[in-house]
């Protein structure tokens, strides 16, 4: 660094500031000032604040994060699964509400030309379904029938976040049955890059357009009833081609590679729930168990203790029963053990947390807490409604991306193994599977006279049809018209049935009895 020249060292001293460093300091001031003015007129959630200095402020891609917290997410979802009254009330309403009694019912819709629908091959296409889907038949282990198949892989979906689902072709008398693997076996620590572009990230092979090619699975033994591996986890890989299975998860960002459990936004508070209502159960025993203190007076001597014995170990004991008085020895001052726990704010607490945990699951309180007492029929309608419309959309997500590609799968396999559908075209395949109609399960209406009114005039207003009404109410409008056939031909010979009005017994609404009247006076 050169020496300033003489004559700069003079003014500096003297106060005299060369124009270089005022333009310099100029620069910085007003560098500064822009970048509060920018920050200023940015987003007020990316203000960085000493308020939320915690606040992280990186825009890591999802992958990132389950490559790193996915496998304890996982962990904790699974605990909560099994002992966590609130996450299994969860699971449960996902079941009944996806699922049903019934899980996704199919019916077959194959029309002729035209549009009068085809019985027969209707009928077969159902019954060989209905067929596969038999316990020891869809399944490898032969323990578990198509509904139960659904409701395990909806629930690993839910809990684990992702499930696979690989097509065993050959097996079974339908030629076809499915194997569930746990998403465990994905070994998600395998990150490689391949040779023409493909690469592996957390265990699944990508081309060099983002397009899964495969699964690399961990080659797990099977485990004996204590959970044990007796030839422990060999580190060899298993290839699965991407066509013999199904990745099924409900993906949050675009090239999302693993599935993320449906609890995971609400895992930590239903554990500090859990934890406080344990804290609090523990304080209440204790209030509930020690019954005080006994203070001797500083001058007084150290009384006898109040004692009936010893036991076996020679600890002392006093026997008391209910209604006892006590005499104190002289000297001796009782001071009982006060404590104000439980009280009104440990519900209150509880409930807002189960709020929160509602709306982190995507439902109503009502439901998730079993709490009716603040509702009323208008805010129960609305809380209902709104959770209602949650559950479709996982309903059409799990047909789109399970049930109707194991339905595609089964049709290429079951039109040349099945006796019943043998003669029916392989060619037509496209449209058996596109001519399918799947049912999920449907809800009671909450005022079914008032529903059935508004449907009645829709009808009659040729605004819908009675076949979509019947739908809507979950039920098959073939079955309903066929029943109601059957029963209009099992009452007509019978002759027409008389409708007796019905009265009621309750004596509010019997006829009172006419008061005499009162005699004239004279």
């Amino acid at each position: 660094m050169s020496t300033p020249p003489l004559l700069h060292r003079i003014a500096s001293r003297l106060g005299y500031t060369p124009t270089v460093a005022v333009d310099a300091r100029v620069r910085a001031i007003r560098a500064s000032a822009g970048a509060v003015i920018r920050q200023q007129r940015s987003f007020l959630a990316a203000l960085t604040t000493p308020d939320v200095a915690s606040w992280s402020a990186d825009a890591e891609h999802i992958n990132v994060d389950t490559a790193s917290g996915l496998a304890t997410t996982r962990a904790r979802s699974r605990a909560a699964a099994r002992n966590d009254g609130t996450a299994r009330r969860f699971l449960g309403m996902v079941h009944s509400n996806v699922l049903g009694p019934w899980g996704v019912r199919y019916q077959s819709r194959v029309r002729t030309g035209g549009g009068a629908l085809k019985s027969g091959v209707n009928d077969r296409l159902e019954a060989a379904w209905a067929t596969w889907g038999r316990a020891g038949v869809c399944e490898v282990t032969a323990r578990h029938g198509w509904r139960t198949v659904q409701r395990l892989v909806l629930r690993h979906v839910a809990v684990d976040g992702e499930v696979l689902v690989r097509f065993l072709s050959g097996r079974g008398p339908h030629r076809l049955q499915l194997q569930i693997i746990r998403a465990d076996a994905i070994a998600i620590s395998l990150n490689m890059d391949l040779p023409g572009g493909r690469r592996i990230r957390q265990g699944i092979e990508l081309d060099a357009d983002g397009r899964v090619l495969a699964w690399h699975l961990r080659t797990v033994q099977l485990v004996d009833l204590h959970g044990e591996s007796s030839a422990g986890y060999p580190a060899g890989l298993t290839r699965l081609p991407a066509d013999e299975a199904i990745h099924l998860m409900l993906p949050e960002e675009a090239d999302q590679l693993r599935g993320v459990p449906w609890m995971a936004t609400a895992l930590k508070k239903l554990h500090q729930v859990d934890d406080f209502a344990q804290s609090g159960l523990n304080k209440a025993r204790q209030s509930a168990r020690r019954g005080g203190w006994f203070e001797v007076a500083p001058d007084a001597p150290m009384p006898p203790p109040m004692q009936d014995g010893t036991d076996e170990d020679g600890t002392a004991f006093a026997t008391v029963q209910d209604g006892d008085w006590e005499t104190l020895p002289a000297g001796l001052k009782a001071t009982p053990f006060e404590n104000e726990y439980p009280n009104i704010e440990y519900g209150a607490f509880v409930r807002d947390c189960l709020r929160q945990v509602a709306s982190a699951l995507g439902t109503a309180y009502i439901t998730l807490g079993n709490d009716l007492s603040d509702v009323n029929y208008s805010s129960g309608q609305l809380g209902l409604e709104g959770e209602r419309t949650f559950w479709a959309e996982l309903q059409q997500w799990f047909i789109e991306s399970f049930v109707q590609p194991v339905h595609r799968r089964w049709l290429s396999h079951a039109l040349l193994a099945v006796p019943e559908l043998v003669t029916l075209p392989f060619d037509r395949l496209d449209l058996y599977a596109q001519t399918a109609r799947w049912q999920p399960h449907r809800w009671q209406p909450l005022d079914p006279l008032k529903t059935i009114e508004a449907q009645r005039a829709r009808i009659e207003a040729r605004l819908t049809s009675p076949q979509r009404v019947i739908a809507e109410a979950g039920d098959d409008p073939d079955e309903v018209l066929a029943e109601l056939i059957e029963w209009q031909a099992k009452t007509e010979p019978l002759g027409p049935m008389v409708h007796t009005p019905v009265t009621s017994t309750d004596p509010v609404d019997a006829p009172k009895p006419s008061k005499p009247s009162k005699a004239p006076r004279n």
